[in-house]
């Protein structure tokens, strides 16, 4: 089923190494996918993940950023500690946000130590 491919592959890109994940889970007894799905994500290039995991790490950052000004100027003076702090925020909280200014609520919700919606 499409949906639960997608729901698969999201899963995947927010995993430090999405190709191994996807080994692991496509290899389960109990995973939900065709046995075409199985052999095409079995198939995929673990080089091609990790590019996109990269990809909408960094959109999802740049979101960010765009919805918090305070976050965006501290990128100039210390990226390093916007670096640690979205990969706290993204290990911890799926992406779901659209537009900068939901993403930036979710981030303060995070780190004011509101749980995840």
């Amino acid at each position: 089923m499409l949906a639960d491919l997608q729901r698969l592959l999201l899963r995947a890109l927010r995993d430090p190494d999405p190709a191994a994940f996807l080994a692991a889970e496509v290899s389960r007894d109990d995973c939900r996918l065709s046995d075409d799905e199985r052999r095409w994500l079995r198939a995929a290039s673990a080089d091609g993940l990790r590019l996109s995991r990269l990809l909408v790490r960094k959109l999802r950052l740049q979101r960010l950023v765009r919805g918090d000004r305070a976050l965006a100027a501290l990128v100039e003076s210390d990226p390093a500690a916007v670096a640690r702090r979205f990969a706290a925020y993204d290990a911890v909280v799926p992406p779901q946000a659209v537009f900068p200014r939901d993403e930036a609520a979710a981030f303060a919700d995070f780190e004011a130590g509101r749980a995840p919606q």
